[in-house]
């Protein structure tokens, strides 16, 4: 059963500046591509939530790589999932607990 998307403030700041990033810095074109597979992944998830691996440090949080530098993390709700952060694996990993 499809489950409800909920995107977290934090994860749609992270969202926003990772595309305003992708834009200036590569093109329109990478921007998009970024979007249509942030789009699949969450479509994914909604049908399919727990086919991602538990977070290791926090067993109620999974994690799916988008990209070589951007993982998302969400947890599983009763009948909906809540995205809680879109994280650039280039960062301090310390700070990632901050947001989970």
């Amino acid at each position: 059963m499809e489950k409800k998307i909920k995107i977290s403030k934090e994860a749609k700041k992270n969202t926003q500046r990772i595309i305003s990033y992708l834009t200036n810095e590569w093109s329109e074109a990478v921007a998009d591509k970024f979007i249509q597979r942030l789009e699949n992944k969450l479509n994914y998830i909604s049908l399919f939530p727990n086919s991602y691996p538990s977070f290791d440090k926090f067993n109620n949080v999974r994690k799916c790589v988008l990209s070589k530098q951007i993982s998302l993390y969400y947890k599983i709700k009763n009948e909906e999932i809540e995205v809680l952060t879109l994280f650039d694996t280039r960062q301090d990993p310390d700070k990632l607990s901050s947001l989970l």
